[in-house]
């Protein structure tokens, strides 16, 4: 923060540890992003918050809150923060407070249906017919989780554990046949 064009000393180390160091360090990364967003437009992205450790949680609280208190500011027109989470996991902490606030838009996105996930079985493998036991397990493992299908199917795929047959798709183990 302290830092100005043509200023080449940065300050001591020591000044930047402890909470005092962190707090200027989110200012810092902060004031950056409102200086870019006042030229261009701009969308920082943070996924998976619901993973991040102490110092992210903690720098994007303060990015938050120093977002709402400018809320309709001539600065942020041209800035969008996308923070994105699991609902489950967000309900019960306090570092999601902040999203229920005036100014911030929650869009909720809900899970595939089973049926839903058929049909994207069903592409995927360019297949008319899938064992229905296997589209149900798929469904209950991935709780509706496009991502975590498409890692599950290939994960089932590599491991040999599904198999294409000339009757279709089938779990592996059940395809029996003999040539004499």
């Amino acid at each position: 923060p302290e830092l100005k064009s043509g200023e080449s000393a940065l300050p001591p180390p020591e000044s930047w540890m402890g909470e005092e160091g962190r707090q200027r360090f989110y200012h810092g990364i902060t004031s950056f992003i409102l200086e870019l967003s006042s030229r261009h437009p701009l969308v920082c992205c943070f996924g998976d918050v619901h993973w991040a450790d102490e110092g992210m949680r903690g720098f994007l609280t303060f990015l938050a809150r120093a977002l709402l208190a400018r809320e309709g500011a001539e600065e942020l027109h041209n800035l969008l923060l996308l923070v994105t989470y699991r609902d489950e996991t967000a309900s019960a902490e306090d570092f999601f407070s902040w999203l229920s606030s005036p100014g911030v838009r929650h869009i909720a996105l809900r899970g595939l249906s089973p049926r839903d996930i058929k049909e994207l079985l069903h592409s995927m493998l360019a297949a008319t017919e899938l064992p229905e036991a296997l589209s149900d397990r798929i469904s209950r493992e991935t709780m509706g989780n496009p991502f975590f299908v498409e890692e599950l199917l290939e994960a089932l795929l590599e491991e040999g554990k599904i198999l294409q047959t000339d009757q279709g798709w089938i779990p592996a183990g059940t395809a029996v046949s003999c040539h004499l």
